[in-house]
């Protein structure tokens, strides 16, 4: 317990009475020892409070620091969260647009079943617009595998419809076919320019070469005959034709024609060389002879003058002796 509290007049007493100040001192020096005790007792128990706070304080900062690690899990925890949920709602999404275009993925799936109706029945311009619809809603599908698929079957069915095209070139041709046929050939883009020319000339060759092997052959006059109108039509027709819808400013390509044009009137002046030597008669020969030129006289006016194999023809049979 604390003692009484001197002032400047008691200690002024006290210097009086020596008894008194020594009293006063060992009183003081009590009051001091017992302060002493008390603060020591105090510092003691702070100094162990305070390693209480350390502690606490690293255990708190170690709380902290797992807190911290799990909510960086956390964090990331909610990203994935987020992207599963956007790839949910894209996916969701397609299987909307799915639903709503069923109906139009359904009927455009047949594509290529239409597109054999349609060659079967020669309807080739239509399959083609059949493709062309096909690739342009997979083109804005990209990602649907069963359009891929079906593209791919109907990619197959347009070479067919491609090869159905140009067949025509050895049937029985108009201009007007063979215009809207080039042209739905060129459309396609499955041959190119230079093979869409060779097989128009081949195919109207083969056309020529059918209609000539039926020609009779025990009258060598009528045989002949009928073979120079065959080969003037065709050739005619050949060169007419190629020239107007199919001729380009390639030097090559006007080289093709003249060499394939040359190589018929070939074969042609074989055929009339074997008649000669077949006719009994000068007057008969003569006819031949004067058909052929007439023939390579007015075939000469598109460029193609075969004249001089007529001649060679006449000159090395049996009538030119």
């Amino acid at each position: 317990m604390d003692g009484p509290e001197f002032t400047s007049m008691d200690l002024q007493m006290l210097l009086k009475e020596p008894t008194r100040l020594e009293n006063s001192i060992a009183a003081l020096q009590s009051q001091f020892d017992e302060s002493m005790a008390r603060n020591y007792d105090f510092f003691i128990k702070t100094c162990i409070d305070a390693s209480t706070i350390t502690d606490d304080l690293e255990s708190c900062t170690k709380n902290i620091g797992d807190l911290s690690s799990d909510l960086a899990k956390a964090n990331n925890l909610c990203k994935d969260l987020c992207l599963l949920a956007n790839s949910t709602r894209e996916s969701m999404a397609k299987i909307s647009s799915a639903f709503l275009k069923q109906s139009e993925i359904s009927d455009i799936l047949i594509a290529p079943q239409l597109m054999r109706t349609c060659r079967i029945s020669n309807l080739y311009d239509e399959a083609l617009q059949v493709y062309n619809i096909l690739e342009q809603f997979t083109r804005q599908h990209p990602n649907t595998t069963s359009l891929k698929s079906t593209l791919e079957e109907a990619n197959n069915v347009k070479n067919e419809v491609t090869q159905s095209l140009l067949n025509t070139f050895s049937g029985d041709l108009k201009l007007e076919d063979a215009i809207s046929n080039v042209n739905l050939l060129r459309t396609a883009k499955v041959h190119s320019e230079a093979e869409i020319r060779l097989a128009f000339i081949n195919g109207r060759r083969m056309a020529l070469h059918q209609k000539i092997k039926h020609i009779s052959k025990e009258d060598p006059n009528k045989y002949m005959q009928e073979l120079t109108n065959n080969f003037r039509s065709a050739l005619y027709e050949i060169s007419t034709t190629y020239k107007a819808i199919l001729a380009s400013e390639d030097a090559e390509d006007d080289m093709t024609l003249h060499l394939v044009i040359q190589k018929e009137c070939e074969k042609y002046c074989k055929a009339l060389k074997r008649s000669l030597e077949k006719v009994t008669k000068v007057d008969d020969a003569k006819e031949m002879v004067l058909n052929a030129f007439t023939f390579a006289s007015s075939f000469g006016r598109l460029g193609f003058d075969f004249s001089p194999l007529i001649e060679n023809c006449f000159y090395s049979s049996k009538w030119a002796e």
